[in-house]
């Protein structure tokens, strides 16, 4: 599924590809870096030999066309892309404040600018280490010509630093991340919709980028905690026109 950029992006990306040779000299860095890390077993075995196999060591460099036999490589490979594209496109949001004086219940929806865009096989994996309980490695990737102008649009327009915290639980597993890192979106547009609203807003619509720095995610009482900073941009506030 591909979410469209919203008009004003896609304008201010054509304008930018068009005078590419204006703006060659200042596009961003090419290169994301970051920490990533998921459960070495999410789910037990009680097959002894399958347990064995499942702690093998962690390849030198991970390729999609290698099988898998490790859970926690699959794992990686999946969380990956999700955390790259949130850092490369954004997730496209809705919110609904609730509202009990006119019987309105909240309402988020996060759906991703871009999605399956970010391939295993363009991310470059590094410094693999298994530490109480967990795989790590180091994330790299570099950005295409595209990405490159669509950050620098980021970075030209007025965008908001926010915070959010989300939770989901551990025995979700690596889905549990990324509903983790969702909820924290979520978290983080319903603050900032507080902060700059007297009245409850009827809907706030806008795109939202996970800031490329490596994602806070720990685990605190049975639950992923999703500790993350983002840009938010606001495309519309829609207000109710009476009480």
């Amino acid at each position: 599924m591909e979410i469209s950029l919203p008009v004003k992006t896609v304008f201010i990306l054509l304008l930018l590809f068009l005078c590419g040779g204006i703006f060659s000299e200042t596009l961003p860095s090419d290169k994301i870096r970051f920490r990533l890390w998921v459960l070495e077993d999410e789910m037990p075995s009680l097959d002894k030999n399958a347990d064995d196999k499942s702690k093998e060591s962690m390849p030198e460099k991970l390729s999609p066309d290698e099988p898998f036999y490790m859970p926690a490589v699959r794992n990686l490979q999946s969380l990956a892309p999700f955390m790259l594209e949130g850092m490369l496109y954004g997730w496209n949001y809705s919110y609904t404040p609730s509202d009990k004086a006119r019987m309105v219940s909240e309402y988020f929806e996060a759906t991703p600018v871009r999605e399956d865009t970010v391939k295993n096989k363009d991310i470059h994996w590094t410094e693999f280490e298994l530490k109480e309980g967990k795989y790590t490695c180091w994330v790299e990737y570099e950005r295409t010509l595209e990405q490159r102008y669509n950050k620098q649009w980021w970075n030209s327009v007025k965008c908001h630093k926010i915070s959010g915290t989300g939770y989901a639980p551990v025995a979700d597993g690596t889905e549990g991340i990324k509903a983790a890192v969702l909820d924290a979106i979520k978290k983080g547009v319903r603050e900032y919709a507080r902060s700059i609203e007297k009245n409850k807003p009827k809907e706030i619509n806008g795109t939202i980028l996970l800031a490329e720095k490596d994602p806070r995610v720990y685990i605190d009482h049975g639950q992923f905690v999703a500790d993350l900073d983002f840009f938010l941009y606001v495309d519309k506030i829609e207000r109710y026109t009476q009480f």
